[in-house]
């Protein structure tokens, strides 16, 4: 089983250089509902995170939370099977 997964690593020092800007995960469940995650990550996190689909076939999709104050910098590396 396979499915895309992608990983953030935040440059900035959450409090100093932001403040808001946390990672989001949201799972679609039975019945439309969703269920959200959020990650409050600083300088150095690393949060890896399936992009479209978790198994066994959940929905999910991602994203970050508004930057209150600052400026956030991370990096973002998408990895995938290309055949």
């Amino acid at each position: 089983m396979a499915f895309p997964l992608q990983a953030l690593i935040v440059l900035s020092e959450r409090g100093r250089d932001f403040r808001g800007g946390s990672f989001e995960w949201i799972e679609e469940t039975t019945g439309g509902a969703e269920t959200r995650t959020r990650v409050p990550a600083g300088r150095g996190d690393l949060v890896v995170f399936g992009s479209s689909m978790r198994p066994p076939r959940v929905a999910v999709r991602h994203g970050m939370t508004l930057v209150t104050r600052g400026e956030r910098r991370a990096l973002g590396i998408v990895f995938h099977l290309a055949t």
